[in-house]
């Protein structure tokens, strides 16, 4: 299985995240919310994301 992780620049939950993903061999696609096309990517999952 193939995880999405969206993560912010500076994030230091998101670093330790992709340290333990990393660390226990999980394959992950990454993609930074500052740039364009990973904006347009988060927008296919926000019927199934949950908000605070």
């Amino acid at each position: 299985m193939q995880y999405i992780m969206f993560t912010y620049p500076n994030c230091t939950q998101c670093e330790a995240l992709k340290t333990y993903m990393n660390a226990n061999s999980y394959k992950v696609q990454e993609y930074n919310l500052i740039q364009k096309d990973s904006k347009m990517k988060i927008r296919e999952f926000l019927d199934v994301l949950k908000k605070d």
